[in-house]
């Protein structure tokens, strides 16, 4: 049975880091060279609570299993985490990281603009577990990035901007990231796509186009996938395939990120935003935006 690693068993790190901040729930960034000593267990370790892990390998070189892939990392190597990935053996070899640590909340809170990435590149290049081309320039952006994070976590978390300020540099770090991804992004080579494969990477990126058309309005899996000439039932087995993510997650991602630009950035009030999203009521609004983020509308207003 796999080892449940939620973001506050991270405080440990705290004992023997080097150099560690806390920002409340939201997030952890330190630097440490006992990250292989504390999870060097070959049983499998799964991160059950928490969002985000970015772990910067500065100096050494390490040998590590994650999601049953196994990598031989060599510095300076970036490693990427997102929740419910499982990792062992990650005690083999010694390096030195820079590491951030993000929870699934502060995640959900983050004002990414879903429009302006390009999921059509995001799907045939999804990011990747461990880049280990970086360049030094890339190296000091990423270190001047996880340096903002510390300052502002060490600094008084009750200051009147602290946690926009968080906000801010995590948001920024996300889009920096996706640039640097996109640069070494690569079309899939049409020697390896027979006819099968290239109609369903089509409808992938035919869905993403009708999501971002009609992720106000139509939250029903159904309804894409009749505009597709499908079932729902292949449209989400070949969304989640080529994504990770099932058809209605994402449909629920697109619904939520609208809702908290508006709830948080526009001046209407919560029954307008449900009535903006084709809602019926504002409690089924409610209920919806708890049930994805685990908080309701008023709540996230007042974070």
């Amino acid at each position: 049975m796999d080892h449940l690693l939620n973001f506050s068993d991270l405080a440990a790190l705290k004992d023997y880091a080097r150099a560690y901040g806390q920002h409340g729930d939201d997030y952890i960034v330190c630097s440490t060279s006992h990250l292989l000593d504390n999870y060097a267990s070959t049983e499998p370790v799964r991160l059950a609570g928490l969002g985000l892990g970015l772990c910067l390998l500065r100096e050494g070189e390490i040998k590590c299993e994650i999601d049953l892939k196994t990598y031989h990392v060599k510095a300076p190597a970036m490693l990427s985490v997102v929740s419910k990935s499982v990792f062992r053996n990650f005690g083999h070899g010694h390096g030195i990281f820079d590491c951030l640590f993000v929870s699934p909340r502060f995640i959900h809170d983050l004002n990414i603009d879903l429009s302006a990435i390009n999921l059509h590149d995001m799907i045939d290049n999804p990011p990747r577990t461990v880049t280990d081309d970086l360049t030094q320039a890339e190296i000091e952006v990423f270190e001047s990035y996880f340096r903002l994070l510390y300052r502002n976590a060490v600094d008084d978390n009750e200051v009147a901007f602290s946690k926009n300020i968080g906000r801010s540099v995590m948001q920024a770090l996300f889009y920096q990231i996706l640039q640097y991804n996109n640069s070494r992004s690569t079309k899939p080579s049409a020697a390896k796509d027979d006819g099968t494969q290239a109609r369903q990477i089509a409808y992938v990126h035919e869905f993403m186009r009708l999501l971002q058309l009609h992720h106000k309005i139509q939250r029903s899996i159904q309804f894409y996938a009749e505009r597709m000439y499908i079932s729902p039932k292949y449209l989400s087995h070949i969304i989640k395939e080529a994504t990770g993510k099932s058809a209605s997650e994402w449909i629920a991602e697109f619904v939520v990120m609208e809702a908290k630009n508006m709830l948080r950035y526009s001046h209407k009030n919560i029954q307008q935003v449900a009535y903006e999203l084709n809602f019926t009521t504002q409690s089924s609004f409610g209920k919806y935006f708890k049930h994805v983020t685990g908080m309701s509308p008023t709540e996230f207003q007042k974070t």
